[in-house]
């Protein structure tokens, strides 16, 4: 009689199923990440923006309908800009994606925004960042964010991660 341990079917895994593991824990956090208000779930549209809309300030009055509060307290929100979100042909030698925002108190300085450029596997790929002189408040502003060819082959979706005055 032998006193080795009995083999489990179970272990070692097989290759798919370390494969199917791995899947459903990228997709568990990154639906984690999304519920948690980091980012936005839409992998089909390229041009999704859905920041998180926590706002310490509880009067929204005075954000144009269509916008978004941003987080934090900022007085600050923003709203998608299909109308400069593009090809090469509309936004020079690069892609883009526009973002339109407003802040209740204006900007003294200057507006900076960043996104975070997101592949089908969930994983963040890339970013960019724009920036805009000081802002009256009110006033609505404009960040075009350039991205290259070869971001633009791998990403499947974006979402505005920073939008700050200075």
């Amino acid at each position: 009689m032998s006193d080795s341990p009995k083999k489990s079917k179970f272990w070692p895994p097989d290759r798919n199923s370390l494969i199917i593991v791995s899947i459903v824990s990228i997709v568990l956090v990154y639906l984690t990440y999304y519920f948690l208000g980091g980012g936005s779930s839409n992998l089909n549209s390229i041009s999704s923006v859905n920041g998180s809309t926590n706002q310490t300030s509880t009067d929204t009055s005075w954000i144009p309908g269509g916008y978004s509060a941003w987080e934090d307290g900022s007085n600050l929100a923003y709203a998608d800009a299909p109308d400069h979100t593009g090809s090469q042909a509309q936004c020079g030698y690069k892609f883009c994606f526009g973002i339109y925002v407003v802040s209740k108190n204006g900007c003294k300085n200057s507006l900076y925004g960043e996104i975070d450029l997101i592949d089908k596997t969930a994983t963040k790929i890339g970013f960019s960042n724009a920036n805009l002189g000081s802002l009256s408040p009110g006033t609505k502003g404009l960040l075009i964010f350039s991205v290259t060819g070869g971001e633009l082959e791998q990403m499947v979706t974006w979402f505005v991660s920073k939008i700050s005055c200075y």
